[in-house]
């Protein structure tokens, strides 16, 4: 993951906000960040919240 945010700058050399940010996975030691195992699941979690709680949902409020 490390490599292709180098390749990323490389493309895009003026866009340094997003160099960093253009991908998760990355180690700690390229701007990565402790925590990224649980990351995926809470990224999945807030939609499927959203999902359940919207009234529309078909068959969770009868």
């Amino acid at each position: 993951m490390a490599w292709i945010m180098d390749e990323f700058r490389r493309a895009n050399p003026t866009d340094v906000v997003n160099a960093r940010a253009c991908l998760t996975g990355k180690p700690l030691s390229k701007g990565g960040i402790a925590g990224r195992t649980e990351a995926t699941g809470r990224g999945v979690q807030f939609p499927i919240q959203s999902y359940l709680r919207d009234i529309r949902t078909p068959g969770l409020n009868e």
